[in-house]
């Protein structure tokens, strides 16, 4: 019996790890958020993947009907571009956003079409912030402040 399982399991990994499968198929990624530590740093490393993805942009762009550079502006603002971000104890840095894993589920979601209404919400948020941003008088917490008070309020959760 060992012997079914290592081969079913063999034949599991051999189809995960096949160069011959289509590099845009889409996979989608949940993070489980009831043991933050480990979702935290799960995402960081999803962020990567993220980054490293190159046909995200096309799909989410079908998903949500809009054009690829709006798609592109919000990807690179929320997982490339560096802002001035000051925490809650008056420290700022600049930098990356901080990983977070319930943007990767939304973000996967809304990259293979099987996306929930709060995903809406989050890209709508991700949006209009990106635009903010784009004027580069303001840092990051500023954008977030007034993307809310525009009404683009984004309360994930996950289904």
């Amino acid at each position: 019996m060992d012997n079914k399982i290592e081969s079913a399991l063999q034949s599991l990994y051999d189809i995960l790890n096949n160069e011959d499968v289509e590099s845009n198929t889409a996979v989608q990624k949940t993070i489980a958020t009831n043991d933050l530590l480990k979702a935290f740093d799960l995402a960081d490393k999803e962020y990567e993947r993220i980054r490293n993805d190159y046909t995200d942009i096309q799909k989410i762009s079908d998903t949500l009907d809009k054009d690829n550079v709006v798609v592109e502006r919000v990807k690179n603002h929320i997982f490339y571009n560096e802002h001035v971000i000051q925490y809650q104890d008056n420290t700022v840095r600049v930098g990356r956003l901080d990983p977070d894993p319930e943007i990767v589920n939304a973000w996967d979601r809304l990259a293979c079409n099987n996306c929930i209404d709060t995903d809406h919400d989050f890209f709508a948020h991700e949006e209009y912030e990106s635009l903010i941003a784009l004027k580069g008088d303001v840092i990051y917490n500023e954008a977030h402040r007034l993307t809310i008070e525009a009404g683009f309020i984004w309360e994930p959760k996950e289904e």
